[in-house]
């Protein structure tokens, strides 16, 4: 089968104590469609904040490269910032 793009978006909220906290992650077709859902999530109230990442999967060996982050949308944790290629 081989490796493939996939997308996705990974919604954060806070707790109570104010630390982010990972939520849902919800596949994508597209990297469009990726960063207008996070586009979205990070202007409602679903969650403070989104990010639209990028990753390679290899079917085959059942391996995914570490994601890439194509957009930031809201508040999202600051370790998340720090490591941007942009």
């Amino acid at each position: 089968m081989g490796s493939k793009v996939v997308y996705s978006v990974q919604y954060f909220n806070k707790d109570k104590a104010g630390n982010h906290v990972q939520c849902r992650q919800s596949p994508c077709k597209t990297p469009e469609q990726a960063l207008e859902l996070a586009r979205e999530v990070g202007r409602s109230r679903t969650a403070v904040g989104a990010v639209a990442l990028k990753a390679l999967n290899d079917d085959d060996i059942g391996m995914a490269e570490e994601p890439i982050v194509i957009g930031v949308f809201g508040d999202v944790p600051q370790a998340l910032l720090d490591h941007l290629p942009f």
